[in-house]
């Protein structure tokens, strides 16, 4: 006489749950890396677009526009600026309020839970200034003699202002 399979037995849940739990397992870790690859790239994204709005804003003007990222205890913030006098923008005219601001600040942690933002330690300063001499540009990391000699005939210094 044949009894009937009303169900499964424990041993066979127990190894669907096995199977189902080391499944599961070797999954996580591939979409966690996965979501950290596409916030990765929605960040670059997003700073690729705000460089594209300040060029953008740049022509709209007919200005020089600037982004400045500055680097503060809990993150970068971010902010757009205007030539105000036509020297381009400037850290010391950002600082005098000659240079306007034209966006508001933004903390991109804010934007991007788990993304750490930075700036690759090679790369300089675009405003060291301001220079007496012209010669002082060699100071700037990036800029040795070579590269001085190629520019020194388009630099000027400004004349101190009071």
């Amino acid at each position: 006489m044949e009894s009937e399979s009303k169900g499964y037995s424990l041993l066979e849940v127990l190894m669907a749950i096995t199977v189902m739990v080391i499944v599961a397992g070797t999954a996580i870790p591939l979409a966690q890396s996965s979501v950290d690859r596409t916030r990765t790239a929605a960040a670059a994204h997003y700073v690729a677009g705000r460089v594209a709005m300040a060029r953008f804003e740049a022509v709209r003007r007919s200005a020089y526009v600037a982004i400045q990222f500055v680097q503060q205890p809990d993150g970068y913030r971010l902010r757009s600026y205007v030539d105000g006098n036509r020297n381009g923008v400037l850290l010391r005219d950002i600082a005098r309020g000659i240079d306007l601001p034209i966006s508001a600040v933004e903390q991109l942690e804010n934007h991007f839970s788990g993304i750490e933002f930075g700036i690759h330690p090679n790369v300089t300063g675009i405003d060291p200034g301001p220079f007496k001499k012209i010669e002082e540009v060699m100071n700037v990391r990036g800029i040795g003699e070579k590269s001085f000699l190629k520019i020194k005939d388009r630099l000027t210094v400004a004349a101190a202002q009071k």
